[in-house]
């Protein structure tokens, strides 16, 4: 089952791997900064703003926070709900409280920054914390100086802010990774809570000193905090299920929730003087007294609602935010909680994303409890989860081609067949699984934040529950070789297991979650993992904002720093070109890593706030994510997929500035690919607006970069140069049915067409007006285009007599026939060692004849030519690389002893093109009947496929 390279590793590192480590919040408190992407996108209807923090403003109205809207909200007592959108994308508003001069004041972790919003929703000031970059704000209070102090959940720091003047003070936690979340001041005392950390904190606003006190259990994952008017503050422990008290010395006081694992999360002292607070895992609100006892518990009405946060407002009541199910509620003292008729502008967050065993992309739709799929048509389709609220998350194919998936707020795997039947099979309360992934034993393997364990479950529904002792919450989990791997983001480790056992036989774990012998860059947050080349492990780290790699082979790590600062790296996934591909939040954009040198490539979306979050690949070589921001699938092309007898006017090549070979290739689609070993990957870009190609011609322009002319089905001609980087239209007289390309004298790129006509044009852009017609005898089915000794650009053509015409300015009458042997069908042509013009032609009867020096010589060995593409070596020989009938490949250079060589690896060919590379060799693109695209290039000593 298991590889015996890995069981050697395990066993060799295992017991010296674990440590005590602290926990981390459940994963909607952990769906931080969005920002996206689009490229082909299939728009998603349906979605949720995910309210968040509330406050009563001076006006007597209720304000409260858009998360994922991207909005600040205000609702009346009399339940009239206005809107006010912000004016930078993606800023996800999180806190909100009443400042001194009775303006709105809230955080902007998704853009880093603090906001101040009058009360008829215009914002006034932004203020930018430029000293850590996805510092991640989280809450706000302010002192009787009118400073505004905060918390940093990502940069572990609480900072003060100076309205004034504007400038930012920070303090660091001294608990690595605290987690520094709710924040209330007393007096000179800043008080918070330490969410990964386990303890709350005390600053002394005086003299920056920080003193922590640890509650009873360092998972307890302390949340919210308030202070109740009785000398104390009270504090909610989400994982611990219980209340905690801190008097003024520091003493921690505990009091259980009504149930085990309630999951208690927001808290405010009521009007009647008592404590309320949310239990999110019972989805239920309860009342405490003073002396800490429960005196009520009452149900949400909407299951799955995950009371975010609850304040006091208007009419000596509750108004509280229902995060995950998009309201609004109140609650009276008695215990009765109404959720007001309101719709808030919606977003459907699509979240994680899989390619099914039907080609189709399956993905999660957290906030709406839904299943999205989307076709190889592009047909869309939503499947509700049976229970409410169930907030999916995670998504895989299983080894039975169904669709599995977790459901993080009902505590339930979900599997979904092809035809969109959902089977749900409950698994531990209160584990919130997160990740999922099909590995050992063809069983489905997952993350759970609530418990930090590991679950598994059969194709058939067999569920087992895996403990960690250590109690350290998984987010990504991957499998390779009958191991599973997965990140802890709190104790900034990968870690491993060994299923023994199939779910549901025997104890399960050979090892028990060890960690990696890998020490990351410190609080880097690793986030989702997935298996690379050559047995390699790679994870994207959000707050390091790099990519991780940890190889097997080698026994070590690399990180690879982002271009994009605060990019926040989310999925991540191996191309079907073999590259790294990776989401960026809050850049909008996708990033691509080089393995083998670690360089990182990024590419924007073209929606800047499309949020990219989970990403996958089709069978269709093509890359999809999830656009979180702009409820969207998006796709990006990443390898071409020629057509079956794709012909040499489909493919072309030459070099760019630096002399590296490039080719274009026309795919099956009809669009135009460029690759070139400076683009990341396999070197692949679609560069093909407009589309529809027929025929292409590269070439170089005056500054050497690499220039292609591509013919439309509708007969008209394009340019695309790399100087520019866009399409421009070309084709007056229009019609071309052939075309090639070359320079001028002064190396401009030239371009020869043979309209529908029989007709040859020349563009050349010295001329005046830059098309003309030379197409004297006219009639013409063949061309390919060089330049002769001066410089000059010269066309070879064939016309329908099958005769051989030579056009080139040099001449005293620009035509010469030089048809000697005659019926000629394929031609190419190039340069000899001292310029002079070279065209090798191919006649009926299959020989292969070369016109040099003014003079014929057949070269036809071994004869039977279909296609040909002449370019010159290293010494400005003028050669030639030819396919037979056989479909082989054969090289003709001058300078070896024998001309000919076979070079026929992998054979079957049925389109080439030749060109250099940076060393003068003579480089060949092929097309075999594979389909893919091979490079024969002694830079690697023959032949490689460049394509998938």
């Amino acid at each position: 089952m298991f590889s015996p390279r890995f069981l050697t590793f395990f066993r060799s590192t295992a017991h010296a791997a674990r440590r005590n480590r602290p926990t981390f919040r459940p994963f909607l408190e952990r769906l931080e900064d969005r920002t996206l992407l689009s490229t082909g996108v299939f728009s998603i209807p349906t979605g949720n703003p995910a309210p968040r923090s509330l406050t009563q403003a001076p006006d007597g109205n209720v304000w409260f926070t858009e998360y994922l809207g991207n909005q600040i909200a205000r609702i009346t007592p009399s339940g009239v709900l206005t809107e006010f959108a912000l004016p930078q994308p993606n800023s996800l508003p999180h806190d909100i409280t009443v400042g001194p001069d009775n303006m709105l004041w809230f955080s902007e972790p998704g853009v880093n920054k603090i906001a101040r919003m009058d009360l008829n929703g215009v914002v006034l000031n932004q203020y930018t914390l430029t000293s850590t970059p996805g510092a991640n704000i989280e809450c706000l209070d302010v002192d009787s100086k009118g400073n505004f102090w905060f918390s940093e959940y990502g940069g572990n720091k609480i900072g003060q802010l100076n309205p004034t003047t504007g400038v930012f003070t920070e303090f660091a936690v001294p608990t690595p990774n605290g987690g520094p979340a709710a924040i209330v001041i007393d007096g000179i005392n800043i008080w918070f809570t330490e969410y990964n950390g386990g303890k709350i904190g005390r600053l002394d606003s005086t003299t920056g000193a920080i003193v922590e006190f640890p509650t009873s259990n360092l998972s307890s994952q302390p949340w919210d905090m308030t202070d109740a008017g009785d000398g104390n503050l009270w504090f909610t422990e989400a994982t611990g299920s219980k209340i905690g008290r801190i008097d003024p010395t520091g003493h921690i006081t505990e009091f259980a929730t009504s149930v085990p694992n309630a999951g208690p999360w927001a808290i405010t002292n009521g009007p009647d003087g008592n404590l309320w607070f949310s239990e999110n895992d019972t989805n239920q609100v309860a009342r405490m007294d003073l002396s800490g006892k429960i005196t009520g518990v009452f149900d949400v009405p909407t299951p799955g609602s995950f009371p975010f946060a609850i304040k006091s407002g208007p009419g000596n009541q509750l108004y509280m935010t229902e995060n995950y199910t998009n309201k609004i509620a109140t609650i009276s003292m008695d215990g009765a909680i109404t959720e007001l008729p309101v719709t808030l502008t919606s977003e459907t967050r699509p979240t994680q994303v899989v390619t099914g065993a039907d080609g189709a992309q399956w993905f999660t739709e957290t906030y709406l409890g839904r299943i999205g799929r989307v076709g190889l048509d592009g047909t869309r389709t939503e499947y509700a989860t049976p229970t409410p609220g169930s907030q999916p998350y995670g998504i895989t194919l299983g080894a039975d081609g169904n669709i599995w998936f977790t459901e993080s707020a009902a505590d339930k795997i979900g599997r979904i067949t092809p035809d969109g039947t959902i089977t749900e099979f409950a698994v531990t309360p209160g584990s919130h699984p997160q990740d999922i992934v099909s590995g050992p034993y063809n069983s489905l393997w997952f993350t759970e934040a609530g418990l930090a364990a590991l679950g598994g479950i059969t194709t058939s529904g067999v569920f087992q529950q895996y403990g960690d002792a250590a109690g350290v919450p998984f987010q990504g989990i991957a499998s390779l070789d009958g191991a599973l791997f997965f990140t802890a983001p709190a104790a900034n480790q990968i870690w491993f297991e060994l299923p023994a056992t199939p779910p549901g036989k025997g104890t399960g774990l050979i090892l028990d979650a060890y960690a990696l012998p890998a020490t990351l860059t410190a609080n880097s947050l690793p986030w989702e993992i997935t298996t690379g080349p050559n047995a390699t492990l790679w994870f994207t780290e959000k707050n390091a904002n790099q990519i991780g790699e940890f190889s097997f082979d080698a026994g070590a790590l690399s990180e690879f720093k982002i271009p994009t600062t605060n990019s926040k790296p989310w999925g991540i996934v191996e191309g079907p070109d073999g590259a790294m591909y990776f989401t960026e939040e809050n850049a909008s954009q996708i990033g691509i890593v080089n393995p083998v040198t670690g360089a990182i490539a990024e590419i924007a979306t073209p929606d800047p706030n499309s949020s990219p979050e989970g990403i996958a690949v089709g069978l269709n070589k093509t890359i999809y994510i999830t656009e979180s921001g702009v409820n969207a699938l998006g796709q990006l092309p990443v390898l071409p997929t020629v057509a079956a007898g794709t012909g040499s006017a489909r493919i072309s090549s030459t070099t760019d500035r630096a002399g590296n070979p490039v080719v274009f290739v026309v795919s099956a689609d009809g669009a135009l690919w460029e690759n070139d070993p400076t683009f990341p990957g396999r070197g692949w870009k679609e560069i093909s607006q407009p589309g529809g190609f027929t025929a292409i011609s590269a070439t170089k322009d005056v500054t050497g970069d690499q220039v292609v002319f591509g013919v439309t089905g509708d007969g008209s001609l394009w340019e695309n140069d790399a100087a520019v980087g866009y399409w421009g239209k070309i084709s007056t007289p229009g019609g071309f049915s052939a075309i090639s390309a070359t320079q001028n004298a002064a190396g401009m790129a030239v371009v020869f067409g043979v309209t529908g006509d029989g007709a040859l044009w020349e563009y050349d852009p010295a001329f005046g007006y830059p098309w003309l017609e030379v197409s004297t005898p006219g009639g013409f089915n063949a061309l390919s285009a060089t330049r002769d000794a001066g410089g000059r650009a010269v066309a070879f053509v064939v016309p329908a007599d099958g005769s051989l015409w030579e056009y080139g300015t040099a001449f005293g009458y620009p035509w010469l026939e030089v048809s000697t042997p005659g019926g000629f069908t394929v031609l190419s042509a190039t340069r000899d060692a001292m310029g002079a013009p070279v065209a090798f032609v191919v006649p009926v009867d299959g020989s292969l004849w070369e016109w040099i020096g003014g003079g014929w010589q057949q070269i036809s060995t071994p004869g039977g030519f279909t296609a040909i593409s002449a370019t010159q070596d290293a010494s400005g020989n003028a050669i030639v690389y030819a396919v037979p009938s056989d479909a082989s490949l054969w090289e003709y250079d001058p300078a070896f002893g024998y001309p000919w060589e076979k070079i026929s690896d992998p054979g079957g060919f049925t389109a080439i093109t030749a060109t250099r590379n940076r060393s003068l060799a003579p480089v060949v693109f092929a097309l075999p009947d594979d389909l893919n695209v091979w490079e024969n290039n002694p830079d690697f000593g023959g032949w490689k496929q460049i394509s998938s």
